[in-house]
């Protein structure tokens, strides 16, 4: 856990042009010294992983190129990254919209984005498939139909069909009812049962390393504050160590998570991050199992 919680900085990154392609994407860069306020929300359920932004005091022509219209199909990517000495992704997704309003002396640029929106809405697949085949290889399929989500984790949810299957529906739903724990988080598709976790590094939360409140329990689950750290992922195993609550001790799948805050280098502000994690009591066995990416 990094042990420096101070001296936020962030880097966001708003796709210029209008395309799908990754390698033609044009970005503009905003960072320090400029003011942001943000809530990123990601979980491990099908809605849509969500971010909120808002820029003061952009210039004039900067303003003028991230403007979208909220009905508008256009796909532009905005990454944020943020952290102390090193930067983390702690959002990928698309521009839902973006417009400029005044408040006060302040020009505020505010961002709405969602992460796989575009594609879960209108990627499309329809395929016949012979009987035996492995839904793995489905999944494959179904994934290769996205323009911007590409394949992430995918857990032991893989069958063989018995008989022949057909599609005509949306990618996304057709993988939400071919294997179960379908999610997208910063447009990478995974699939993990309740008791899989992705690989990565387990994080320890304690009252020296961020922890700011007393677990508190909620049905299969609790839920955590602690100080904002951006490496956290959904789908990992951390560890809470609380001097506190000790019977909450021990580790956790993280389901969601957020980010929340101001990052500035003439305002004060705080950045948290909120953490809602699987209690391994709800799971058979009661421990958690890691799955590679392949």
């Amino acid at each position: 856990m990094e042990s420096k919680k101070f001296g936020r900085k962030f880097r966001l990154l708003v796709q210029e042009n209008a395309t799908e392609v990754e390698k033609d994407m044009v970005f503009m860069e905003i960072k320090d010294p400029f003011t942001i306020n943000f809530s990123v929300n990601r979980d491990v359920n099908s809605s849509l992983n969500t971010m909120n932004v808002s820029i003061h005091n952009l210039a004039k022509t900067t303003r003028a190129k991230i403007f979208k219209d909220r009905y508008s199909d256009v796909y532009k990517r905005v990454i944020l990254q943020a952290g102390y000495d090193t930067l983390y992704t702690i959002f990928q997704g698309s521009m839902f919209s973006a417009f400029s309003t005044r408040s006060d002396s302040d020009i505020i640029t505010e961002i709405e984005c969602k992460d796989g929106g575009i594609d879960v809405k209108n990627a499309q697949f329809s395929e016949t498939f012979s009987k035996g085949i492995d839904t793995g290889d489905i999944i494959d399929k179904a994934i290769q139909q996205f323009k911007t989500i590409t394949k992430g984790t995918i857990g032991g949810n893989k069958t063989t069909k018995k008989r022949a299957t057909s599609y005509a529906d949306r990618v996304y739903d057709v993988l939400g009812r071919e294997i179960t724990g379908v999610f997208v988080d910063n447009e990478k598709l995974h699939s993990l049962k309740d008791n899989e976790v992705i690989d990565y590094q387990i994080l320890k939360f304690n009252s020296e390393t961020g922890l700011l409140n007393v677990p508190q329990r909620q049905d299969t689950y609790i839920e955590v504050d602690v100080l904002f750290e951006p490496r956290v992922q959904v789908a990992q195993a951390v560890q809470i160590e609380s001097s506190v609550a000790p019977e909450f001790n021990g580790q956790y799948k993280v389901i969601g998570l957020k980010h929340a805050g101001v990052i500035s280098a003439t305002m004060d502000g705080r950045v948290t991050t909120s953490l809602s994690l699987l209690m391994p009591d709800q799971l058979s066995g009661g421990k958690f199992k890691t799955v590679k990416t392949k």
